[in-house]
């Protein structure tokens, strides 16, 4: 179906190489807490642990496996927060989003 993303998977990162190797051995997909309790509860703690070294109270978060993911997650974001009806409606209820891009970094 052309407007499904499914889960966008990263190429190697040497800094979680030995977090790679236990998901790999467990042979356990990471992203819900129904297939992964232990990996969920650990990066809420993680978040709660980030969110109190720098004096917020309250927030949330996720760890995006790479650059694909992260943006993907801000593109979601800023499409709820611009039209919140979209969770209820669907994109295809609302008008057509335009997005302004530039190849400066």
């Amino acid at each position: 179906h052309p407007p499904f993303y499914n889960h966008l998977f990263a190429g190697l990162d040497y800094h979680s190489l030995p977090a790679r190797w236990i998901t790999e051995a467990l042979n356990a997909s990471a992203y819900t807490y129904e297939v992964a309790p232990v990996g969920v509860l650990l990066e809420e703690e993680v978040l709660r642990t980030l969110r109190k070294m720098i004096g917020w109270t309250s927030g949330d978060g996720i760890f995006c496996p790479g650059g694909s993911v992260s943006n993907m997650c801000a593109m979601n974001v800023a499409r709820y927060r611009l039209c919140p009806r979209v969770k209820t409606a669907g994109l295809s209820a609302l008008p057509r989003l335009v997005l302004f891009t530039s190849g400066e970094v």
